[in-house]
């Protein structure tokens, strides 16, 4: 059997509990997404940020290597040590 290509066509076959007819998924990461004005660039993490003097962070929907590549950025392990970190996602997706 064949897929739908269109999205219309798509969308009406749904009948999921998350992707329920009239929805349709979209990737959150794509080219150009980064603000290049922000430093540093880490890779898979775009937007990263810290506070001023605040052991504070932000990032914009990281992949599962952005976030492994912030935890490196920040310390996360010391001496091969694990030490706590605090994430908080604020995305409302299920």
């Amino acid at each position: 059997m064949s897929m739908p290509k269109e999205p219309e066509l798509v969308m009406k076959l749904r009948g999921g509990s998350v992707l329920g007819k009239k929805t349709i998924l979209k990737n959150d990461h794509f080219p150009r997404c980064q603000n290049k004005r922000l430093s540093p660039q880490i890779d898979g993490a775009p937007n990263y940020r810290q506070a001023d003097s605040l052991h504070l962070h932000g990032v914009a929907i990281p992949t599962i290597d952005g976030i492994r590549n912030v935890l490196k950025h920040i310390g996360a392990q010391i001496d091969g040590k694990g030490v706590r970190v605090l994430w908080i996602s604020l995305c409302e997706e299920p």
